[in-house]
C-alpha cells in the first residue's frame, strides 16, 4: 500500500505543477487581449473592393464622411441610381448625386452623406458594406442591376 501512495503523491504535484502553469498562460493571453494586444483589425490591411464591375481607386474616411474614387469597368455607359454604404451595427449612409450617368472608363468621385446610427470612431478600423445600383443607359430602370463591394479602414481623426 506504500507503493500506491507514492504513486498518487507524484500524479498530484505533476497535474498541480502544470495545472499552474497553464493557469498563468492563460491569465496572460487574456491581459494581452484586454489591451487589444491582440486585436486582429489592428494587423489587416485597409482595403476597398468590388467585384470586376468597379475599381475602387482610392478611399478616405473620417467620423462624418466617407470618399470613394471609383472607375467604371462594366464596358459601356451606364445610370448608377444609388449608392448605400451600411454596417452590421445599424450605421447607414446614402451617397450624394443619388441618381448620375457614369461614362465607360471614367472615374468620379462619390463622398457618402446623410448618415444614421452613430457607432463610428476616430482612431479605429470600420468596416462597410457598399451597395451600388445601376441600369444601362441603352435600357431603361426596369433592368437594375447590383454590384456589392466593401470598405475596410482607418477613420482619421479630423
Amino acid at each position: 500500500m506504500v507503493i500506491n501512495k507514492k504513486r498518487g503523491q507524484g500524479a498530484l504535484e505533476f497535474l498541480m505543477t502544470y495545472g499552474w502553469a497553464v493557469l498563468v498562460i492563460l491569465i496572460m493571453i487574456g491581459a494581452l487581449a484586454y489591451f487589444g494586444i491582440l486585436n486582429p483589425k489592428k494587423f489587416l490591411p485597409s482595403r476597398c473592393t468590388f467585384g470586376n464591375e468597379i475599381t475602387c481607386r482610392d478611399f478616405w474616411m473620417n467620423e462624418t464622411d466617407v470618399r470613394l474614387r471609383l472607375i467604371n469597368n462594366m464596358g459601356r455607359s451606364v445610370n448608377m441610381s444609388s449608392m448605400t454604404a451600411s454596417t452590421q451595427d445599424g450605421y447607414f449612409c446614402y451617397s450624394v448625386p443619388a441618381s448620375i450617368n457614369w461614362g465607360e472608363g471614367d472615374m468620379k468621385d462619390f463622398h457618402f452623406s446623410d448618415c444614421r446610427g452613430g457607432g463610428v470612431t476616430p482612431d479605429t478600423k470600420f468596416k462597410f458594406d457598399i451597395l451600388v445600383k445601376w441600369y444601362d443607359l441603352k435600357a431603361n430602370a426596369g433592368y437594375m442591376h447590383s454590384v456589392q463591394g466593401q470598405l475596410f479602414t482607418y477613420v482619421e481623426i479630423i
